[in-house]
């Protein structure tokens, strides 16, 4: 103190304040001050960052103000938008909950969750309710995908599409192997649901003659969608699930066609009998338009010695979930490929707050939104607030029933977060944003009032 009172010249009738704008216009072009002022503000930095940051950010009354982000130390901003936006999702959190504390029967191996456990707590993290700025490190996360895939994540630009399947995919390995031996034994009925599971039924109806197609069913843990000419969401995954095929080689049409003219024919032996089959399958109404029998050497014989019984249907593709998930990631792939050059198709998508799949209503819980060319940008996330009741005087997280919504929270019911700095939104700012809208996820609304 000596030192800095005698360098400023402190007397009696003067204030601190008096004296120290007194001292900088009569020494701010001096190079004395200029490097011991640099000197104490850069020192200030490294050894009491938290100080700065508590002067410069007042704490906050509300508790939905704020949320925690995360630094970026380069490219950062995919991996830090991928777990903003995993951490909007309360059946995600539950899941990750439920699979820490499950208690395997006797006598089965307890497998390692890594990727579980680091999840659980970087989401706990980022959802407990904080009143003042916060960041965290991407790369706790980071540091154990490398450690499972044993592989290094490198520091040059990444896909936050990429990570973000590479994590449900490396959290469903996880589930698959801790359960296997539960599920050998069929012992599954108290297992915890993996919240991104779904399966998807594909058919085929043909148009011309009516004939139904094998159902083929697969898993699917993210939609899929292609940014073309059309732009509203609903519509978009409408074309997408319901598709027309031309041109298509229908068997039912093609069978038809050579009972028609099964008197032009010289069918040898084989042949007479294939045809027997085919005629009989129809009949019964077991006839699929996309059978195996098109492979069958003895069909191909018949319809290539006899061209004109060959058919060129039109054939409906439907495609519909026969097990929904609890979330739905919608990728919106704006990736254009022409004449070997790549570019980002910036066409504002249009996609509402809530939608209805199957009689099932799923709400936006995060959006993940992209800056920039096909090859380099800038990502950031608009994430869905909790609920925030207050409860006997405190506010807690949670549907409770008797209590009120925070109102901050209803006007503005999203955070804007690229990387550290969040901001808080309103709804029309995320639905009016169509033309960076990268992902959008949405959750099944349960009911989880306490």
């Amino acid at each position: 103190m000596h030192i800095l009172h005698s360098t400023l010249g402190l007397n009696s009738n003067k204030t601190l304040t008096d004296i120290w704008f007194q001292y900088v216009l009569r020494n701010y072009k001096s190079p004395r001050f200029i490097i011991t002022t640099f000197g104490v503000l850069l020192t200030s930095y490294i050894f009491f960052p938290s100080s700065l940051l508590a002067v410069s950010h007042k704490p906050s009354k509300r508790p939905d103000k704020y949320t925690c982000g995360f630094k970026n130390s380069g490219n950062d901003c995919f991996a830090n938008s991928t777990l903003q936006s995993l951490s909007s999702l309360d059946t995600l959190y539950l899941y990750l909950a439920e699979m820490l504390s499950f208690q395997m029967p006797p006598g089965y191996t307890i497998y390692p969750l890594p990727l579980h456990t680091s999840l659980y707590h970087m989401l706990t993290l980022l959802r407990e309710p904080i009143y003042f700025k916060k960041t965290l490190d991407v790369w706790e996360v980071l540091r154990i995908l490398e450690t499972i895939h044993r592989g290094k994540i490198g520091r040059n630009q990444h896909d936050a599409h990429e990570l973000y399947v590479f994590i449900i995919q490396t959290l469903e390995d996880e589930y698959d192997r801790y359960f296997q031996d539960l599920k050998r034994s069929q012992l599954t009925s108290s297992i915890p649901t993996f919240p991104f599971f779904g399966v998807v039924t594909s058919s085929l109806r043909c148009i011309d003659c009516g004939g139904r197609g094998n159902l083929v069913k697969y898993p699917m843990l993210m939609v899929e969608l292609n940014v073309g000419n059309q732009n509203d969401l609903n519509k978009m995954w409408r074309g997408s699930w319901n598709d027309i095929i031309e041109d298509y080689s229908c068997l039912g049409c093609v069978v038809k066609r050579i009972i028609l003219n099964r008197d032009r024919l010289n069918l040898n032996g084989q042949q007479e009998k294939c045809y027997q089959l085919l005629k009989e399958k129809l009949t019964s109404g077991s006839l699929s338009i996309n059978d195996d029998l098109i492979e069958d050497p003895v069909y191909t014989s018949i319809i290539t010695s006899y061209p004109f019984l060959k058919s060129s249907s039109k054939v409906v593709k439907e495609i519909k979930y026969s097990k929904k998930p609890y979330i739905i990631p919608i990728h919106l792939s704006r990736s254009v490929y022409l004449d070997s050059q790549m570019w980002r198709n910036g066409a504002s998508i249009i996609y509402p707050e809530a939608i209805e799949v199957e009689h099932v209503k799923y709400t936006l819980k995060s959006m993940i939104r992209h800056q920039g060319s096909h090859s380099a940008g800038h990502y950031e996330c608009y994430r869905h607030k909790p609920a925030f009741c207050k409860v006997n005087g405190e506010y807690r997280i949670g549907k409770f029933k008797g209590s009120k919504k925070l109102s901050s929270a209803s006007n503005k019911p999203y955070w804007r977060i690229s990387d550290s700095h969040v901001s808080e939104c309103t709804s029309d700012s995320v639905l009016n944003d169509g033309k960076a809208a990268y992902i959008l996820v949405y959750e099944q609304e349960v009911d989880n009032t306490l």
